[in-house]
Formats: structure tokens, sequence, C-alpha cells
């Protein structure tokens, strides 16, 4: 933006929305920054704006503009109706990732103090999503990158949850019990895509994006791994990228597990993969 640096609340977010192009955008970084709320700008519009808070709104906006993720921006965002801190260097929550969360808890239904595994945690957000709707269950979330577990650590003070954090390779891990269902969203990125994603998806780790040359590597190592550490009955329940599930069914199946079924995210794209182990 040219010229000089608006001088009220409503001049601001004129401004903000138009070098963005985008109300929803504009809007977050607007509050984030003035901690002023949207439905207050009748009163609000004319009223002076602190020149700090209008220049820090202009290099966000600038940040955004350059392909920052609106997520780090603000630093919070909400998953499972919980907040989760985020920023460089941990995977952005995002709403797909709900039916994850949604699936498990349907699967835990009816076991009493179930014991679940998170893999790949991340902020630790399905993790503490289900402990927080299921208070019973003992779960433990395991992170083996330095930036994303000192989120996870923060994400489960933030949220007063429960969940045990285990900072440790997938493929090293062990867990002290038998598991009633191990969930993960892993990397399932194929990594000659990676450089065609959008520029924001790039802002975020490599690390919790590519899952190998066809983006499966991570759904051979879980089973191959994980399946002897669940309970007779249990179950497994991936996070998939779009147009996975057929060769994820298969990896499955080849490892001995049953009853497997695809699930739909809210938008209609398969995004979960259930596979049980025999009774």
């Amino acid at each position: 933006m040219s010229g000089s640096t608006p001088k009220t609340y409503g001049s601001l977010l004129a401004a903000a929305t138009q070098m963005l192009g985008s109300k929803f955008d504009a809007g977050q970084l607007f509050t984030h920054v003035t901690q002023k709320k949207l439905y207050h700008m009748s009163f609000l519009s004319d009223k002076p704006v602190p020149e700090k808070q209008a220049d820090l709104l202009l290099r966000m906006v600038k940040r955004r503009l350059g392909g920052e993720p609106l997520q780090y921006l603000l630093g919070e965002w909400e998953f499972y109706g919980l907040p989760f801190k985020v920023g460089k260097g941990v995977l952005i929550p995002r709403a797909e990732t709900e039916s994850v969360v949604d699936t498990a808890l349907d699967l835990l239904k009816d076991i009493k103090s179930p014991v679940v595994l998170d893999l790949c945690s991340g902020t630790g957000c399905v993790a503490a999503a289900i402990s927080h709707n299921r208070p019973d269950a003992l779960v433990t979330a395991v992170e083996l990158s330095d930036a994303a577990y000192d989120y996870l650590l923060l994400n489960i003070e933030l949220n007063h949850s429960k969940v045990m954090p285990v900072k440790q390779d997938i493929k090293e891990y062990k867990h002290p019990c038998l598991l009633d269902i191990l969930v993960s969203n892993p990397p399932y990125i194929p990594k000659e895509t990676i450089a065609a994603l959008q520029t924001e998806v790039k802002f975020e780790p490599r690390m919790a994006l590519s899952g190998g040359g066809d983006g499966l590597d991570f759904y051979r190592i879980i089973p191959k791994l994980y399946f002897g550490q669940l309970l007779p009955g249990g179950w497994f329940c991936l996070e998939i990228g779009v147009g996975q599930s057929d060769k994820v069914v298969k990896i499955l199946k080849d490892s001995g597990c049953v009853d497997i079924f695809v699930r739909d995210d809210y938008s209609g794209i398969p995004r979960v993969v259930c596979a049980k182990k025999p009774v």
C-alpha cells in the first residue's frame, strides 16, 4: 500500500482487505492486532487507531501476501472446538483431520478407559481432542521433531490435557501396553509433488508433509511395526491423502487387518481408513 498509514480503525480494516483481497484474512489479522471485534466496527470505524497497531497490521498483511500461512501469523488455530498454538516448524491443524477424531470416538464409544496412541502427533490436536471428549482414555502422543514437540507440550498445557507426550521416532517407539486404537495423520504427500504445493503449504515443515516417493511410506511402516501392539479387535485409524484410499486399504489388508472401511471428510473426500486386528 502506498501513501500514509491509515489513521482510523475503519480505514485500516479497509486497507488490509483491499491488499489481501480477502475479508476473512483481513478480519482475522485485524482482530488479532487490535483486539477489536469486527461486530464493534460500527462504533469504531471513525475512531483513531494507534500508529503502532496500524504499522504492525500492515507488516503482517505483507507477510501474508508473501505466502506465510494465516495460522502462523495468528499463532493459534481452532481444532475440534479447542485452541492450538501453531507456528514455524509444526503442521497446521486442518478441518479434514477432525474426521479422524470423529471416527476414533465412534470406534471407542463402547470401550471403557481405552488405550490410545497418536503417531506423528504434531500440535497434538488429534490426541488432545480425543482426550477432551474421552477423559477416561489413556492417550499417548508421539512426535520426533524438536519444534513440533515444543508445540505439543504447549498445547497439552493450554488445553489442560491428560495426554502423555513422547519425543521419539515412531520406528523405535514401543507402547508399554496393548492398544485399543492407533490414530495418525502421517506425512502422505508424494516427494516429487511437494515442489508444486501452494506457497502457504511450503511454509510448513517438509518432515510433516513428505510421505516418500509415492506418499505411502508411513502406511507401510505403521502396520508392520504396530500390528502386534494392537489388542485383538484393536483398530488402526489413519488419515489419508486424496486418491490414496485403495492403496492404503490394500496395504492394511495385506498386513492381516479385517473389517476395513473408509470414511469421508466433511467435503465428501475419502479421508480416513480404519482397519481392525482380528479377534
